[in-house]
């Protein structure tokens, strides 16, 4: 095995592999020793330090860094030591038995004193070791897939112990756990704290001529492969390509950094401890393909006092201008999803981190140190459960494409106030084809998209990429194509504001928008839905509706798709629709990021699919939907402006002077080549009286000198300031529009506002277009903001206690107009505003829509909105019948979703309403499901307990068909525990129940289970008639799908009984 691969896992691990080279991957195993967490203090403020001297200063940090810890590790092989873990500049050790555990830590600090001798720059900052140490049994665990990814954490009562202990020490001491006690000991004990004893010992040469061997286990072939995934793929495709060794060497990157905390539920129930086991098991693999998926590496599982503490990292290795999103995204991702069976707490933060191996030659890993780790840690920390906590430097890069709430935390060895964000939402934004006054120096991408509309395949789509920065001008350049051939077959779309419509908004409008150039505009939304539907089998309407924003009710052919199905035809009705009614065009999709998520699923599979009309679409934003189909969309990725466009097009709008010259390089140099930034800069300078004209009518000149000229460093900031320098009046009215979801009217302001006069605000908005704030439609009398990030700012700088009024009063107004049907707008005003009981009441209608749709994420986002304000109610107010149907619903989706924590939580407060509202048969349906949610999490006995409790009280049943149920679950229960003749009978029972209640589903479930168990027990003409009478009462009521499954069984027991004919039938 490679000595490259194995010196990332520790001796206790590879020697596993070596004794058990069949026996699969590694889960947990005992070991009974010495834990030992040695902590080394002055390495943030040294990095800090060496930082400024560039690549030299990262060498020097490198050498001292290896330096200490191949020291540190000829100590620790001396005593016959095995170092499990680096964490950043600390390590955890294991030692046998019996270890003098202070002896070995006196050696540790004569090698940190010869360091801080040995080398210069430790003589102004001078290094330091303290440590905790405890004795008794912990556990290696690992985690992962083979597929991809392992990554080993050890884990035990004991970590606590020692975390505890290093605390307790101070520089240069140890303290030792109870567990360790030694009356021996020949150093002077410094004080006693609670649970351990604390020793500052002389420091102690290590024996002299021992030679440091690690000792390794040979692994089967097998085995070496298994090991390997042990490593970071980026990290091991480096360290085995002899011919980029240097890739390694350590490098000062730009890198986010991710930790996360994952918190297993209080054990209630007396689970395993294997099935705590596999719960953080599932969590974690599904985390660690999340971080993956969103370009991050796993970095490592460290110790932690409670539950498990993940380091990820993003632009460490593989750096990409998104890194920073892809962070955000991943920690979003993590917090919803749907089978996490954990409570996760994240951190994050970015900034500049040195990156590389440390450790010695013979054990070392993969990781980064900085000031942006220790931020990212204490931010995990201080978050709440299911909470995203990130910096400033963060929020200011991510603004534009979330929401956060700013709050200020005292961080250890960071500041008492310091400015953090709790992560709430992705912002959501629309817009026409946008107007683009001048275009300069992107002849080339123009000439490339002309050239690639020219060159289309025949009978099939052309699907193209612009992406760049903010403000690069992206939309800018497909709009000036698109102007210069423009047609009435031409398509804007922009993304904006998606998400606040109907899941599948953009979709749909572009199929609108499709119908109207071909078959002339449609009086009404049923007359356009019409129009679809003659070309759509009628057996598919309720999936294609949906993308209308249509509710129907789902049909035999829907019912019961699953959810990978129901996308899958819907895309393909898409593709059959845009080759059937859509002309040879141009289709323009802007603002990407912004799109609702199920018109970008669908988008993804059209762009994997074969759409079979000569189209050409432009997606402009930075990524493709989520898809394996890069190779079928060519990418235009704009870059930042030449110093000599810049310098050109600037020399055209100024006067030639020293002035104007050196104001024009500051622009050139501030701007970095992104041309919104210099003519936000101009506008501002223009309206500070900076620039002006005073012998050219046309050309500027700089009326100020330069070192009086300020100029801002972020686009950011010059929209704030551009929002400054406007009369008070003209700033509400902002304020007001920068709370509305996309485009407004004057009416609506005139509402919000509770104005009177409505020529006074006519003049504001007039005012605010020409100052190019606001863009007017004159078509639909609507106005929308020039530039979203203008919103944004706006946004941001609106007082809490205004947002939630401003948002309440959309809501108002929105019912006011009648649209009390516009779900998720009244959903997002109501949860921002000061109304949680409609905020409550809209986002369970958004979250039920969403479920109906098949669009879980929404789905959980809804759920855990209407949670956080069911939590935060005070007094009872809220209605306990809308209360009781949210819990119902609550438990059933978490239970289709695997989510049987979560279920058993609903399921509890569901019971417990239902009592106090004095609901015996809302209490039975809910004891079923409780029951339901034991037998899917495997506790049998427990779920028997709760049957036998509801089948006693058969005769007082309030609901026969519930009483079946209860039955019908109980003999599934009897069945698969092997007690068949209880089976059998609870079974019957069922069917006796369902029969007088009249309920078909019930009555069919019951044939279905009873049929169950008596083909269990070889009653194979009995579970025959059974299937065959269940199979009936779903005709033309239940789901395709559950019927196949019931026929399925029929054909099986007709082949078993050897009448082929009939099995085939």
């Amino acid at each position: 095995m490679d000595h490259r691969i194995t010196s990332y896992l520790p001796r206790l691990l590879l020697n596993w592999y070596g004794a058990h080279p069949h026996a699969g991957i590694h889960q947990r195993t005992d070991h009974t020793g010495v834990l030992l967490f040695a902590d080394t203090s002055g390495f943030t403020a040294l990095t800090r330090t060496l930082a400024k001297q560039g690549k030299i200063g990262f060498e020097i940090l490198t050498d001292l860094l290896n330096s200490l810890f191949k020291s540190l590790e000829q100590v620790i092989t001396l005593h016959d030591g095995d170092i499990l873990k680096f964490s950043g500049d600390a390590v955890w050790c294991y030692f046998p038995p019996r270890t003098p555990i202070e002896q070995v830590f006196a050696e540790m600090l004569y090698e940190v004193d010869r360091l801080n001798r040995e080398h210069s720059v430790c003589r102004t900052h001078k290094l330091s070791l303290h440590a905790g140490a405890t004795a008794g049994q912990f556990e290696i665990i690992t985690f992962g897939n083979a597929d991809s990814r392992l990554e080993f954490e050890i884990a035990g009562s004991i970590i606590a112990e020692a975390y505890y202990a290093a605390d307790v020490a101070t520089a240069g001491e140890i303290a030792l756990a109870l567990s360790l006690s030694n009356a021996d000991t020949i150093y002077r004990p410094n004080s006693s704290e609670e649970g351990c004893r604390v020793i500052r010992p002389l420091p102690t040469p290590p024996a002299s001529g021992v030679t440091t061997v690690r000792a390794e286990s040979s692994l089967s072939a097998w085995a070496c492969g298994t090991v390997e995934k042990y490593v970071p793929e980026a990290v091991r495709e480096r360290k085995l390509n002899d011919g980029l060794d240097t890739g390694l060497q350590s490098e000062h990157r730009q890198v986010t950094v991710l930790f996360a905390n994952l918190l297993l539920p209080d054990d209630r129930d007396d689970e395993t401890d294997f099935a705590s086991f596999s719960q953080a098991s599932e969590a974690v693999s599904n985390i660690f393909r999340i971080i993956e998926s969103n370009r991050g590496i796993v970095a490592r599982i460290d110790p932690f006092v409670r539950g498990h503490k993940l380091l990820a990292l993003f632009g460490a290795l593989n750096k990409s201008e998104s890194d920073r999103l892809n962070a955000l995204q991943a920690a979003e991702a993590i917090l919803r999803l749907p089978s996490s069976k954990v409570n996760v707490k994240i951190g994050l933060s970015a900034g500049p981190l040195l990156c590389g191996e440390v450790g010695s030659p013979l054990r070392h890993e993969y990781t980064v140190m900085g000031e942006a780790v220790n931020l990212a840690a204490r931010l995990m920390s201080k978050a709440d459960s299911q909470t995203v906590l990130f910096d400033q430097a963060l929020y200011d890069h991510l603004q534009k494409l979330a929401t956060a709430t700013r709050i200020e935390l005292s961080l250890k060895g960071v500041g008492d106030k310091v400015s953090v964000y709790r992560f709430n939402s992705w912002r959501q934004s629309e817009s026409e084809l946008p107007t683009v006054t001048e275009l300069v120096g992107r002849e080339e991408p123009l000439n490339l998209l002309d050239e690639l509309w020219k060159s289309r395949p025949e009978e099939q789509t052309r699907w193209v990429l612009v992406s760049g920065e903010p403000g690069i001008g992206k939309t800018s350049l497909v709009s000036a194509y698109a102007q210069k051939h423009l047609s009435a077959q031409t398509i804007y779309l922009s993304g904006y504001g998606a998400r606040l419509h109907h899941p599948g908004w953009l979709l749909a409008q572009w199929l609108k928008r499709i119908s109207a150039i071909t078959e002339g505009v449609a009086s009404s939304e049923e007359e356009i839905a019409e129009r679809f539907r003659k070309r759509i089998n009628a057996k598919w309407w309720p999936l294609f509706n949906q993308l209308l924003g249509l509710t129907t009710p789902d049909n035999e052919w829907t019912r019961g798709l699953s959810t990978e199905l129901r996308l899958a035809k819907l895309a393909d009705i898409v593709a059959r629709l845009l080759e059937e009614l859509s002309p040879e065009q141009l289709v323009i999709l802007d603002d990407l990021e912004a799109v609702d998520s199920l018109s970008s699923i669908i988008l993804a599979r059209l762009l994997t699919e074969t759409v079979k009309k000569r189209l050409m679409v432009i997606l402009i934003g930075n990524t493709l939907p989520e898809t394996n189909a890069e190779n079928n969309c060519r990418s235009i990725t704009l870059d930042g402006l030449t110093n000599e466009n810049l310098t050109t097009w600037l020399n055209d709008r100024f006067v030639a002077g020293t002035r104007e010259k050196e104001l024009c390089e500051l622009l050139i140099s501030r701007s970095e080549g992104n041309p919104l930034f210099i003519n936000e800069t101009l506008t501002q300078l223009a309206a500070e009286g900076v620039t002006g004209h005073l012998t050219d009518e046309t050309r500027w000149e700089v009326l100020k000198p330069i070192d009086e000229i300020k100029l801002a460093d972020r686009l950011e900031d010059l929209q704030l300031a551009r929002f400054d320098a406007l009369p008070e009046s003209h700033r509400q009215i902002l304020k007001i529009a920068a709370v509305m979801d996309g485009r407004f009217s004057e009416n609506e302001l005139i509402q919000i506002a509770c104005l009177k006069e409505q020529q006074s605000i006519r003049t504001i908005l007039t005012d605010l277009a020409v100052a190019d704030m606001l863009t007017f439609d004159p078509a639909n009398q609507t106005y929308d903001f020039a530039r979203d990030m203008t919103r944004q700012a706006i946004y941001s700088c609106i007082p809490q206690s205004d947002l939630g009024r401003l948002h309440l009063a959309v809501g108002e107004m929105l019912l006011a107009e009648g649209k009390a049907d516009d779900i998720l707008r009244l959903a997002y005003h109501f949860s921002r505003g000061d109304d949680s009981d409609r905020a409550f009441e809209y986002s369970f209608r958004a979250g039920k829509l969403a479920h109906d749709k098949g669009l879980l994420v929404e789905t959980a986002a809804s759920l855990r909105r209407c949670v956080q304000l069911l939590e935060s109610e005070t007094g009872g107010r809220r209605n306990r019948e809308s209360k009781l149907e949210f819990l119902s619903w609550a438990t059933g989706f978490s239970i289709r979703e695997g989510n049987y924590t979560d279920a058993q939580r609903f399921v509890h407060d569901w019971r417990k309403l239902s009592t106090e509202l004095q609901r015996p048969a809302s209490y039975h349906a809910a004891a079923n499901e409780f029951a339901r949610v034991l037998w899917n999490r495997s506790k049998y006995n427990r779920c028997r307990q709760v049957l036998n409790r509801l089948v006693r009280n058969d005769c007082d049943t309030v609901s026969k068909s519930l009483m079946a149920d209860s039955y019908s679950l109980l003999a599934e229960l009897s069945r698969r525990t092997g007690r068949l003749p209880e089976a059998q009978s609870a079974g019957k029972r069922a069917v006796e129940l369902a029969q007088s209640s009249q309920d078909r589903r019930a009555e069919s479930e019951a044939y279905n289970n009873l049929g169950l168990a008596c083909w269990s027990a070889g009653l194979l003409m009995e579970a025959r008639d059974c299937f065959v009478e269940s199979l009936k009462l779903q005709e033309g009521n239940g789901s395709m799908f559950t019927e196949a499954r019931v026929a399925n069984n029929l054909a099986i027991i007709a082949e078993e009984m050897g009448d082929y004919l009939e099995a085939r039938r």
